[in-house]
């Protein structure tokens, strides 16, 4: 699977993506506007110097303070085993400490596996993930680097793009990779039982369509539902309602509450189209983002211990506490400022005296 292959696959899927637009939300065009960009070969090796902007998190904060810190919550075995060996992307922000790669986007990554490890990957057997929106797939790497599982990535053709590349840049040479360009060549118009069967990684657009037997064991969604309209929203959960299997998972990570600037509407992680039968396995602040929700659900039908409706209600009274500060509309200068400010913050402290404070905790 080279580059060549990659960029023709965008270029297909991009458009085809003309007749799905409602697919694509208001905050994701301002991101994805530029074919020529994203069909460029020299930028998607440095994809994580710009085509990543709106899903990487690398610049948000301190890297090494979060290294510290996630190093003795997790361990520091757990955190090392699961960092990359390269600088896929060239991320500026991405640091080496003992022939590892780290940045703040993919230690957050980290610390939300360990959450699933513990309370997913140890209690039923995974055989298939999907993962909805997952960004350039740095949680689909963890994932797929530490369990023998296949993995179904579905988002945008820009996504779709960085994540292809990222994966195969990481990733065993003996993964088998289905693409955009296998499912146009699919007879039936759907990915096909005997396709599952004989691929790994699925990386794929929204409108495609899987045979009425594919079962998930866990699906994925983090901070990304949350940029779309409640009908899309719709779309999904039903997808996720008729694949999910028997016991199998559902990890949510999204705002209390968004504002939608192009329709005026909040998007609330409490309306959420849930059925009845969820039991809540995790409920609670996301890691480092108190205005985000981390919420894990099993698939049930009887014997719950905690109800998703019930939940629900509790996640929409948090919400309430939220709801008057994430109204207000974000500036231009208001966002001006507060980069300005993160970066006087990054200089003034400085990178060395964090490089210092790493050096003592992990010799």
């Amino acid at each position: 699977m080279n580059i060549n292959r990659l960029l023709d696959v965008y270029s297909k899927a991009h458009y085809d993506n003309a007749e799905h637009e409602e697919q694509t939300s208001n905050h994701w065009k301002r991101y994805y506007n530029d074919f020529d960009k994203f069909h460029n070969r020299e930028n998607l090796i440095n994809f994580r110097q710009e085509l990543s902007n709106g899903l990487d998190d690398c610049h948000l904060d301190f890297s090494f303070k979060a290294l510290i810190d996630i190093m003795n919550e997790l361990g520091e075995g757990f955190v090392f085993n699961n960092l990359k060996t390269k600088n896929v992307g060239n991320c500026r922000h991405s640091y080496k400490l003992k022939g590892c790669f780290f940045d703040y986007n993919e230690l957050l990554h980290i610390y939300c596996y360990k959450d699933l490890v513990e309370n997913v990957f140890n209690k039923k057997d995974i055989k298939m993930v999907c993962e909805i929106g997952g960004g350039y797939g740095s949680l689909a790497r963890i994932i797929l680097n530490d369990n023998n599982c296949k993995f179904i990535s579905i988002d945008l053709p820009e996504g779709n793009l960085l994540t292809s590349y990222y994966l195969k840049e990481t990733l065993p040479s003996n993964k088998r990779f289905y693409l955009y360009d296998d499912y146009l060549n699919e007879k039936d118009g759907c990915v096909s039982v005997e396709s599952i069967k004989n691929y790994d990684i699925f990386i794929l657009p929204a409108w495609a369509k899987f045979d009425d037997e594919l079962k998930v064991d866990l699906f994925i969604n983090t901070k990304s539902m949350m940029e779309m309209n409640l009908p899309v929203i719709k779309r999904y959960f039903d997808f996720i309602h008729k694949h999910i299997s028997d016991g199998g998972f559902f990890l949510n990570v999204n705002r209390y509450i968004k504002y939608m600037k192009d329709t005026g509407k909040a998007i609330q992680l409490c309306n959420y189209p849930y059925d009845s039968n969820w039991d809540v396995v995790v409920s609670k602040k996301s890691y480092k983002q108190n205005h985000i929700h981390y919420l894990i659900t099993q698939r049930k039908f009887e014997n719950f211990s905690c109800n998703i409706e019930g939940e629900l209600n509790s996640i929409k009274s948090e919400t309430k506490k939220y709801e008057d500060s994430l109204l207000e509309k974000e500036t231009p200068l208001k966002m001006w400022m507060m980069n300005l400010t993160r970066k006087v913050l990054m200089c003034v402290f400085g990178k060395r005296l964090l490089k210092m404070i790493v050096r003592e905790k992990v010799r």
